[in-house]
């Protein structure tokens, strides 16, 4: 019915046809597993930033060691592009950053406290820079949030 040269010629086609299905299959399971990772990341990107000290305590509830490093995907990407110091507030609300301080003193409450919390925002801030540790950082950080605030309402009671 076929020539051999045309017989040759299916085989190797039907070869070529069988490395590119495997290629696609390989392809999709790297697909879900991207689409599901995305998943997960979206509702809890959607927990921040923390408005009140109830949603901080459950957040350090609900971190345990299996879903720490989503936790810290998701607050990484809130921190981008311009790292901590500007995009701490995309984590922790103003009111949250006005009642606690890393250490708890000045009579605020302590970041440290909440240990499972805390090490996942430390874990989460970028170190590329070389501008200290991401414990500096986040002192630095809460530091300016706190001075933002402070501006922002000396400026609305200078309109007023």
């Amino acid at each position: 019915m076929f020539s051999d040269a045309m017989q040759q010629e299916i085989k190797v086609v039907r070869g070529q046809l069988q490395i590119a299905i495997e290629a696609l299959a390989d392809q999709k399971v790297v697909l879900n597993q991207l689409l599901q990772q995305s998943a997960e990341e979206l509702p809890i990107q959607s927990k921040f930033p923390l408005k009140n000290e109830e949603q901080l305590i459950s957040l350090n509830d609900q971190l345990n060691s299996e879903n720490k490093n989503t936790y810290v995907k998701a607050m990484r990407s809130l921190l981008q592009p311009t790292g901590v110091l500007k995009n701490l507030r995309n984590i922790l609300s103003d009111k949250i950053a006005m009642a606690f301080n890393v250490d708890g003193v000045q009579g605020k409450k302590s970041l440290k406290s909440l240990q499972n919390f805390y090490n996942a925002l430390l874990d989460s801030i970028p170190l590329n820079d070389g501008n200290g540790t991401a414990d500096e950082k986040l002192r630095k950080a809460m530091q300016l949030q706190k001075k933002r605030i402070f501006k922002r309402a000396c400026l609305s009671k200078d309109k007023t």
